[in-house]
């Protein structure tokens, strides 16, 4: 085994893999689409609310972002909201619109 590819399998082990790309080295993409693809990857779908103060009565769960942090490969960027309570976090945060970023809402 390269030294390369050893480096490359630890990077990928600890998930936060925000500067090296698992598939062959290189700066790894960081886009809105490309971040949420990784989440899931790595952390599977959102399917609870973390917010203490949620009501829980939603069944669609989004992963955040939190406020004051970047879009990059780091889980403890996001945390898992319902679309409720992600609507209100989002509701005073000037990035894109929220329904040009989510597909459920119609």
């Amino acid at each position: 085994m390269t030294n390369e590819v050893y480096q490359q399998e630890k990077l990928s082990d600890e998930h936060n893999i925000s500067e090296v790309n698992k598939n062959g080295g290189g700066i790894r993409g960081g886009g809105y689409h490309a971040i949420h693809s990784w989440l899931r990857r790595y952390y599977g779908n959102a399917d609870i609310c973390e917010n203490p103060s949620c009501d829980g009565k939603s069944k669609i769960y989004h992963w955040a972002l939190l406020k004051g942090k970047e879009y990059d490969h780091k889980r403890e960027n996001f945390w898992k909201l319902c679309l409720p309570c992600h609507r209100k976090y989002d509701s005073g945060n000037k990035r894109t619109p929220y329904r040009l970023l989510c597909n459920d809402v119609r």
